[in-house]
């Protein structure tokens, strides 16, 4: 999946049900790039490894774990601990296809 940081934000802001942004930065600045990229490349080849959830999936889950951290920052552990739980059913599925 390959998606530009402001619908990574628009979909987070979606799955967390309130809030907005806007796009501050100055367009006549310097820029670094105008496309930067996290490759997954090396670990593909290389460890034969493939990433279990989507993108969607994913800004999901982050979603819920801050959602369950802001209400009730004492309960994030059990929050993550289903979280792996379905990461890792997921990944059996995966593995299994």
């Amino acid at each position: 999946n390959e998606i530009p940081v402001h619908q990574v934000v628009s979909r987070f802001l979606k799955e967390w049900g309130s809030g907005r942004w806007e796009d501050r930065s100055e367009h006549h600045s310097h820029r670094e790039a105008e496309i930067l990229r996290l490759s997954i490349d090396k670990a593909l080849w290389e460890l034969n490894w493939k990433p279990v959830w989507d993108i969607d999936k994913t800004i999901q889950a982050t979603a819920a774990w801050y959602k369950q951290w802001m209400t009730n920052p004492h309960s994030t552990r059990d929050c993550s601990l289903r979280q792996i739980v379905a990461f890792e059913h997921d990944a059996s599925l995966l593995c299994q296809s």
